[in-house]
């Protein structure tokens, strides 16, 4: 019998032996000649399993890992390691790791059939409990190679979710770092700004409570999140960078000052200081490749979300005056506030006004808080008053 036909069997029958919870329920040995042509490696790594040396037959199966790539057709080799990975898992975790590293390195030693490996790496991936000390490496064992072999764009939709399932990992900080930098430069190349941009507001959150030799180290990478939110055409809320130690330490920095200066005013302030600001800063626009018009489009609709949040009939004059437009262009950009989810509201083409239903707080600050609280204390009241009334008109009626 061929070597790579005994490894799956064997892996096959170990495997269901394994998975019995009551030991009287055991697969006796004979019972396996029923279904199982055993050969010489077959039988070694029989004995091997009844005298519980699980670690041994893994030793054994993995030392046929060539024959399994180089004789066996995909679902019988991603059949055989999704067996080995689940009795890695049932070893002791002190002793699953040789066995989870010998599966990463030997696997991602060949660019032959890269999508097998592929999903040789990423089962060995899943099959480990969120919380394995083996995490960190079987992760990168799958995005480095993926990265060798061109294939990143298979694990995309698994690299699209780190963000959130770093925090479950059981990770040093150091290795949060390497993930969600790393992470986050694969999704840049790959033109996911968005998945990029989270990762690396991750990356910079681990540094909160860094010391100013630290945060002098991130100054990059704090002023490329800015830029990030900055020229991200469909992103209006952001003030919370701002709270990122690291993004705050750029507000002095001789570098990086103006990207702060530039974030600040698209936070809190108007199109007007905007082009400003623009006008004495051409060069800096020019260095971090960010478009005077698509900025410009951008603090426009960012001012017309603050004039709504200010006036619940806004009228278009008003609105031409902040925008730097001709009053019948106020209705276009209204439309687009809508569209992008800043306003709702109704054009009033006879009375020339916006009724404002809502607008996007593009800030919440402490005093943005007290005047949610005092609308809430308001509006309980105008329920209990509204539940009173309710209540007398019940008892006047059964009267």
């Amino acid at each position: 019998m061929c070597l790579e036909i005994q490894a799956l069997d064997c892996a096959r029958f170990v495997d269901r032996c394994i998975q019995l919870k009551d030991e009287k329920e055991r697969i006796d040995v004979s019972a396996r000649e029923d279904d199982i042509d055993g050969g010489d490696f077959f039988n070694a790594a029989l004995a091997l399993h009844e005298n519980g040396k699980t670690a041994e037959i893994l030793t054994k199966i993995l030392d046929e890992k060539d024959h399994l790539f180089n004789g066996a057709n995909d679902t019988n080799v991603l059949g055989c390691f999704r067996i080995v990975s689940r009795m890695i898992q049932a070893l002791p975790e002190k002793e699953q790791g040789p066995f989870v590293s010998r599966v990463c390195k030997e696997t991602a030693a060949s660019k032959e059939r890269p999508l097998l490996r592929l999903a040789v790496l990423t089962d060995m991936y899943n099959v480990l409990n969120s919380s394995s000390v083996h995490m960190f490496d079987t992760f990168f064992a799958v995005v480095d190679y993926a990265a060798a072999v061109d294939l990143t764009r298979k694990i995309l939709p698994q690299l699209r979710r780190v963000h959130l399932w770093v925090d479950d990992w059981n990770l040093t900080q150091a290795q949060v770092r390497t993930v969600c930098l790393r992470v986050s430069q694969l999704m840049k190349d790959t033109g996911d700004m968005d998945s990029a941009y989270k990762l690396l507001i991750k990356y910079l959150e681990t540094f909160q409570t860094a010391d100013n030799g630290a945060l002098a180290g991130e100054k990059a990478h704090a002023a490329t999140v800015a830029v990030m939110a900055i020229g991200n055409p469909d992103l209006f809320q952001f003030d919370s960078l701002l709270d990122l130690k690291a993004v705050g330490a750029l507000a002095k920095d001789a570098e990086f000052g103006g990207v702060y200066e530039l974030l600040d005013i698209l936070i809190y302030k108007q199109l007007p200081d905007y082009l400003v600001f623009a006008e004495k800063n051409k060069a800096l626009l020019a260095k971090h490749a960010l478009d005077h018009d698509g900025l410009v489009r951008k603090m426009r609709l960012l001012t017309l979300a603050s004039l709504a949040c200010d006036h619940a009939t806004l009228p278009y004059a008003t609105a031409a005056t902040q925008l730097k437009v001709e009053e019948n262009d106020v209705e276009e950009w209204v439309i687009q506030a809508i569209g992008a989810g800043l306003i709702d509201g109704r054009l009033d083409q006879l009375q020339n006004v916006v009724v404002v239903h809502r607008a996007t707080q593009r800030s919440f600050a402490k005093t943005n808080w007290v005047a949610l609280r005092d609308q809430l204390v308001a509006w309980r009241s105008n329920v209990g008053e509204l539940l009173t009334v309710i209540q007398n008109a019940r008892d006047s009626k059964q009267h």
